[in-house]
């Protein structure tokens, strides 16, 4: 998606630039469960493919940036940054890689340690991605994330303004996002719904309810895609070492 084209599409929709990655991705997973029946299976699968597409294509971004990084190594920011030239890519530079790698390395412990346990729990598969609409909202969500990062980092030469922290920064905060939302959105609301179906409703299972199971996952989704625009940017901030 070009910026023209993004900026097109959050005109139309009514939202920020900024805030379109996560409308696009909650506005997707409330079609498909209100209009394709989707399970908790389908939610968590986008959810774990949007975190791990973020991480991968901001931490890509990082390797372009030009700008050393201000409060880290002195003599190791100081020196010439040596980019290594690519063809049809804007230069890679050297001092980069290990930062990321680093960065990375933790990063991606924490989400792999949540994507094993969302995986053995609700046993995820190949088999959530043959439905054509779980197929289009994982496009839709590369899609807009792809479009941020070009925005961001690649188009019109930002990454010769950038370090790659900034990059970083942003790769890694869905994991502490993921964190505050399990704690601060996804434990009080399940305490909610356990509580109004045992003692208000008198259920043993929401599946007793008319449209019980949809109103269970809207529960989820919609003040998570909330949280998700109220902790992006400016309100939220991962802590980077160097």
């Amino acid at each position: 998606m070009s910026t023209r084209g993004e900026e097109s599409v959050a005109d139309t929709l009514g939202v920020p630039r900024d805030d379109l990655s996560v409308f696009v991705t909650h506005l997707c997973l409330v079609v498909g469960v209100v209009f394709f029946r989707w399970s908790i299976d389908e939610l968590i699968l986008v959810y774990l493919i949007e975190i791990g597409v973020t991480i991968l294509l901001f931490a890509t971004a990082a390797l372009f940036a030009a700008q050393p990084i201000d409060d880290g190594e002195a003599d190791k920011w100081g020196e010439a940054p040596n980019p290594i030239e690519l063809p049809l890519l804007p230069p890679l530079y050297r001092r980069n890689v290990r930062l990321v790698a680093r960065q990375l390395l933790n990063g991606a412990g924490f989400f792999c340690f949540f994507a094993l346990i969302a995986v053995s729990v609700f046993e995820l598969g190949l088999s959530s991605l043959s439905s054509l609409s779980v197929v289009l909202t994982i496009a839709a969500v590369c899609g807009s994330q792809a479009a941020q990062v070009w925005r961001q980092f690649l188009g019109d030469g930002s990454y010769r303004d950038r370090s790659p922290a900034d990059a970083l920064k942003l790769a890694l905060r869905p994991i502490g996002r993921l964190l505050v939302i399990a704690l601060y959105v996804i434990a009080p609301i399940t305490v909610a719904i356990g509580f109004t179906t045992i003692l208000v409703l008198d259920v043993e299972s929401v599946s007793a309810v008319p449209y019980g199971d949809t109103l269970i996952l809207l529960a989820y989704v919609v003040p998570i895609g909330a949280a998700s625009v109220w902790l992006r940017n400016d309100r939220f901030e991962m802590g980077l070492s160097y």
